[in-house]
Formats: C-alpha cells, sequence, structure tokens
C-alpha cells in the first residue's frame, strides 16, 4: 500500500472566503500526486486542515480533495475546529465526539487519533480517547498498524 501524506494545509491563511496560496499549493501537490507513475491508494492530511476553523475553507478543502482518484483520509490539528469541520463533513467518524477512526486495507491498518484541545495549540490525548484506541488495537493485535496523529504523542 502507498499512503501520502500532506499536513498542516492552513487553507485561509490569506483569506478564509477566496482562494488564497495555501489552496494553490494543495492543488500543485494534488496535480504531482495524480500525475505520479504509480498513484498513491490514500491520501492522509494530518491536520491544520484550514487556518481559522471556519467552514468556507472547509468546503474549499472538500471540493478539492472529491478531484482525487484516491480516498482522502483528514485528521485535525490545532487549528481546526470540530463543529465547522463536522458542519461540512457529516460523515465524518465520530468517537466519543472525537474525529478517531480506522482505515482497514488488507496489508496495514491505519488508525486516525484525534489530538485537538480546541483553543489551545499543544495537544491532548484525554483517558476516552486512549481508551478507544487500547480497544481499537485489541481488535486485530496481530495486523501490522500504523497510528496517526497530529501532535507529538509525548
Amino acid at each position: 500500500m502507498l499512503i501520502a501524506q500532506i499536513s498542516d494545509l492552513h487553507l485561509g491563511f490569506d483569506s478564509p472566503t477566496a482562494e488564497d496560496s495555501n489552496l494553490h499549493r494543495l492543488d500543485a501537490v494534488l496535480r504531482q500526486l495524480e500525475a505520479m507513475p504509480i498513484r498513491p491508494d490514500h491520501l492522509l492530511v494530518s491536520g491544520d486542515l484550514v487556518e481559522h476553523g471556519d467552514e468556507a475553507s472547509y468546503r474549499l478543502l472538500g471540493r478539492r480533495l472529491a478531484e482525487c482518484s484516491f480516498p482522502a483520509h483528514l485528521m485535525l490539528g490545532n487549528h481546526d475546529l470540530r463543529s465547522p469541520f463536522r458542519q461540512v463533513f457529516p460523515g465524518a467518524a465520530d468517537a466519543d465526539g472525537f474525529l478517531q477512526y480506522i482505515v482497514e486495507d488488507p496489508s496495514l491498518r491505519l488508525i486516525v487519533l484525534d489530538t485537538l484541545d480546541e483553543g489551545r495549540h499543544a495537544g491532548a490525548f484525554c483517558a476516552t480517547r486512549a481508551a478507544w484506541l487500547a480497544d481499537r488495537l485489541d481488535e486485530a493485535s496481530d495486523q501490522p498498524t500504523v497510528i496517526a496523529l497530529h501532535h507529538p504523542p509525548f
């Protein structure tokens, strides 16, 4: 399995209601990934999706990712906000209020963790999230697994 990973898009940095330089950078990266002789099987977008946690910027992101020929898996970073994100991506996973989920693939299991602590730049990993992770790891202890999170795990 080939996973491409991009992070810290910060869409809406210049303007939350218009295309900005970060959106143009995202477009260039997506074009490059689509042009690869072997395209990724998955795209992991690992947090700080937008700059101000606003719906308009999430909508721009959603439109761009909808054009990809491979699935994009989103996680939240310290610039993101859960409520506006869920307004734009209503089908996003919800594990006890956190955006945490598993991407199953025959060769690898990807666990996406939510380390967002809204209003703080540092991440958090509370007992609820830790219990969810422990349960997911126990479900398939013999499967190769990658754990993805935006903030450093210490």
